[in-house]
């Protein structure tokens, strides 16, 4: 259940606000973010900051074809005097009226220290947001969902169920719904092609089939 946060602005609130003319520009930019659904409030507060929780499981990294899980709840601290939402331990902060595009900010900023790290590039200072950052994903997941396929030669023993040798002389039983990329391929014939692996070293998909002599 969402909940639209409303505030009371009695005179005891007003000591946590040093600029009471903002207080309407707050509730409303606070009101158009959570409209979307992207936050939920959680009972807490400090001060003049409000702790809430990012409502995604999932961060698009490529679109809905490739994602980065989140392990726990990201905490969300919006000051309301500033008007701005800080993303704890991620080094970001925006305005609160823009918490809206907040899934798609955190996707870059992983983005960003990724690809920098895998180019050996990553700032020192940048480190110890980044290993905070993956504390809070799940980085397997994410890495193996990313891993390229790899080039695999075999023989088609059974198509139901479908039963594949592969070059090292292991017999694997793959998903049936993996049968399909073996439309052209008669049992008993050598082929090659792109497979991508999965967790425990499982096929997950077969792809770029070609028939072996």
């Amino acid at each position: 259940m969402f909940f639209v946060p409303t505030f009371d602005f009695n005179s005891t609130s007003r000591e946590f606000f040093k600029a009471p003319e903002i207080e309407s520009v707050v509730n409303q930019r606070l009101v158009q973010s959570f409209s979307d659904n992207k936050v939920v409030r959680h009972v807490e507060a400090e001060g003049v900051t409000e702790v809430y929780y990012l409502n995604v499981r999932y961060l698009p990294i490529e679109g809905d074809s490739l994602v980065l899980p989140l392990k726990g709840k990201v905490q969300l601290d919006i000051d309301h005097v500033s008007g701005f939402t800080t993303v704890r331990h991620w080094g970001i902060t925006v305005p609160t009226i823009d918490t809206w595009d907040l899934p798609r900010i955190m996707a870059r900023k992983f983005l960003h220290y990724y690809s920098r790290a895998s180019q050996r590039t990553l700032q020192e200072a940048d480190q110890m947001v980044y290993m905070r950052i993956l504390d809070q994903v799940d980085w397997q997941k994410f890495s193996l969902d990313r891993a390229l396929p790899h080039y695999s030669e075999g023989v088609l023993i059974k198509k139901a169920p479908l039963r594949i040798k592969w070059s090292d002389d292991v017999v694997e039983v793959l998903p049936q719904k993996l049968a399909r990329a073996f439309m052209l391929i008669n049992e008993g014939e050598r082929f090659s092609a792109y497979a991508k692996f999965g967790q425990d070293n499982a096929v997950v998909s077969i792809e770029h089939i070609e028939m072996l002599t």
